[in-house]
């Protein structure tokens, strides 16, 4: 009686946990079946196309000719396949078996970190563009020097959200000139960069020992991640994505340990560093506030399942708040520093109206008559400008409630243009900035003479990814592990928003990075699966080899065989 009622008071629960995991599952089942069968079929390209080149091999659509060009390519379907299975079966035999969590992290902390530094070094990258402006106001916002601020500079009143990783490289470059007079370069923040992501790495492997009873995902993990190159090559790009991501991985690895925690004082320690970390997150990259939501949502599922709902809400409001408030907050700062008033910055919405436009590159991708043109327009008043944007947006909707095919083909081009651009720009980030010194060593090679090379391991390592994922979404439905769910709720909020918001592929490598450690629970379904056949088949070759030829098996002989050789097959390999 006791036992029914139990379940009976569990059942909302669990009929709560199941929706929360379903609604997941069926979105992200839709969104990764679109982008397999598009990454099998073709790959999309970022390159530099330039006016006077007239035709690009294998392209498969009308190309905007600039620097920074979105290419559809069409792929070998067979070759594809034939390297996902290789793919499949080399991870196979690589994962290690049974390496402690102190190994892998020291091992993959020291791979990344290695291969990061030494790309970083050979590469001599140089902030361009936006990342250059930012990084230019760091130096001299630490010299004590605000005229970027004043008079007719407009960037970061305009862009005001950028002031954070202005905030972030201007305490790293304080911090070194105690120990060097003059700096001459940045190099020394993509190396920090670098270590911010080893340690993400070490965070995102304790994340998985915490949730996952089947260790064989951690391994999987360990090997894919040491193996992802992208983000390795994306350290020289001073953006706060990187550094962005490593305080959002370490913000959810101390969120599951508040959530299993049962000492208060545990509880109260790492629901202090959770929020800190989330904050710094945000601050530095605004898009992180998906993962704060993703966050949210973790705690308020699991509430209803330990029945500490106090607790969880405690820590949303810890993360909500400061998340809220401090990006503000480093704005009023550098404000007071160099006594003035940056007033009105672009409106988000102006980003939504961008995001539903044509852009330079490709569908919703950036274009400054949506944000910038707009704003100046509007006498750089936010409201008007918000007002303004509302309206692109109900038109823009009109046409595509009016050409519902070009609408289909918009939105399709622009989701398969982001994800579906397997370098997530590493490679052209690295070709087309600015450089202290020419390139040497592994940067030179890759970069040039082995572009294509480089390009091609990427495309078929991230085909492998998303079928993984694919399989990892069941496994997680079949398991119902809520706290894996973190992760493809992370992919699928960068998706919606990016889907309405700008597009830009580089923008979806902290996603890509936890696709590629969720990739793991699908390579355990998987290997699950196929398992039992090589076993068979393993059996039958075995039996065949040993039996005499005239023997008959019975069918008694073979029941039993059925019954008792399998175990014995799993447990040799």
């Amino acid at each position: 009686m006791l036992q029914s009622e139990l379940e009976l008071e569990n059942k909302p629960t669990k009929w709560f946990t199941a929706i929360f995991r379903m609604v997941i599952a069926v979105f992200m089942l839709f969104a990764l079946g679109t982008l397999i069968m598009q990454a099998f079929t073709g790959t999309t390209g970022m390159e530099i196309i330039l006016e006077d080149q007239k035709t690009v091999a294998s392209v498969v659509q009308y190309i905007r000719k600039q620097w920074e060009s979105v290419i559809y390519y069409q792929d070998n379907v067979f070759a594809n396949l034939l390297f996902l299975v290789v793919g499949f079966f080399a991870l196979w035999l690589l994962t290690p078996k049974r390496l402690p969590l102190w190994a892998e992290s020291l091992l993959l902390a020291a791979w990344t970190i290695g291969c990061s530094i030494l790309w970083v070094r050979t590469s001599q990258v140089a902030p361009t563009a936006d990342s250059e402006t930012v990084s230019n106001a760091a130096i001299n916002f630490a010299k004590d020097n605000y005229e970027m601020l004043t008079g007719d500079n407009r960037y970061f009143r305009n862009y005001s959200f950028q002031l954070g990783f202005v905030f972030f490289e201007e305490i790293l470059i304080r911090i070194v000139s105690h120990f060097k007079e003059e700096i001459n370069d940045l190099i020394f923040i993509q190396e920090i960069s670098a270590v911010l992501l080893a340690s993400a790495y070490v965070a995102i492997l304790h994340i998985l020992d915490l949730i996952c009873e089947d260790k064989r995902i951690r391994h999987t993990a360990f090997l894919l991640l040491a193996l992802c190159v992208q983000p390795m090559l994306s350290c020289v790009f001073l953006y706060g994505i990187i550094p962005g991501f490593a305080f959002a991985a370490w913000a959810v690895c101390l969120e599951i340990r508040f959530l299993k925690s049962d000492s208060w004082k545990s509880k109260l320690l790492w629901g202090i560093l959770s929020a800190i970390c989330i904050t710094i997150s945000v601050v530095l990259k605004s898009n992180n506030l998906i993962v704060l939501v993703a966050m949210g949502l973790l705690a308020g599922v699991t509430a209803f399942q330990n029945k500490k709902t106090l607790c969880n809400l405690i820590l949303v409001i810890a993360c909500v708040i400061p998340c809220m408030q401090v990006p503000d907050a480093v704005i009023r700062m550098y404000e007071k520093r160099a006594n003035t008033d940056l007033g009105d910055s672009i409106p988000m919405i102006s980003w939504f109206s961008l995001g539903l436009d044509e852009g330079f590159s490709g569908p919703g991708w950036y274009n400054y008559s949506a944000t910038l043109t707009n704003f100046e327009i509007c006498g750089f008043d936010a409201d008007a400008a918000s007002k303004r944007s509302k309206e692109a947006i109900i038109d823009r909707l009109h046409y595509f409630q009016e050409n519902k095919q070009y609408r289909n083909d918009f939105f399709y081009k622009k989701y398969i243009s982001m994800w579906n651009e397997t370098t997530y720009q590493c490679i052209w980030n690295n070709i087309v900035r600015a450089q202290y010194n020419p390139k040497t060593g592994v940067a030179k090679l890759i970069c040039e003479e082995k572009q294509t090379e480089a390009k091609q391991y990427m495309d078929y390592f991230s085909q492998l990814i998303f079928v993984l994922c694919f399989c990892g979404i069941i496994y997680c439905v079949k398991e119902k592990n809520t706290y894996l769910m973190i992760m493809p709720l992370i992919v699928m909020g960068g998706m919606l928003y990016h889907f309405l918001a700008e597009a830009k592929s580089q923008y979806a490598l902290p996603y890509f990075i936890w696709m590629t450690v969720f990739a793991s629970c699908g390579f355990v379904f998987l290997q699950d699966r196929i398992k039992p056949y090589l076993c068979i088949q393993s059996k039958q070759t075995k039996s065949d080899f040993l039996k005499p030829e005239n023997e008959t098996e019975t069918g008694e002989n073979y029941e039993a065989t059925e019954a008792t050789e399998p175990i014995e097959s799993i447990e040799s390999i």
